[in-house]
């Protein structure tokens, strides 16, 4: 799923935008690889598109132990916060992720 204003705005207020550019190049990594993989496995011609690699990072970050330290720290118990701040990567890194897909290369947000 994208990146919904509810969603955004719950990240914001729990200081995860912090979380994102003190580890932008853990993030940066953990998005392309996850980008690779969900390419490798569909059809020529196909485009990868954000929820094929959502499927694929989620997991890695529900068991990243940057992210998990913190929510531990920030006392924050709810299961989502990995959906969330993998939907937020992805928002962040999508047109970096798919530069040919988007007429050129953007910078990183």
């Amino acid at each position: 799923m994208a990146l919904s204003q509810k969603k955004l705005q719950a990240l914001r207020r729990n200081r995860f935008e912090r979380l994102y550019t003190g580890h932008q190049a853990l993030w940066r990594d953990r998005a392309r690889n996850a980008h690779a993989y969900a390419a490798q496995g569909l059809p020529d011609g196909e485009r990868v598109r954000v929820d094929d690699v959502a499927a694929v990072l989620l997991p890695i970050l529900e068991t990243d132990p940057t992210l998990s330290q913190f929510v531990q720290i920030a006392r924050l118990p709810q299961k989502y916060w990995a959906a969330y701040f993998c939907d937020y990567i992805l928002d962040q890194l999508w047109d970096v992720l798919t530069p040919a897909a988007q007429g050129g290369r953007r910078r990183e947000r």
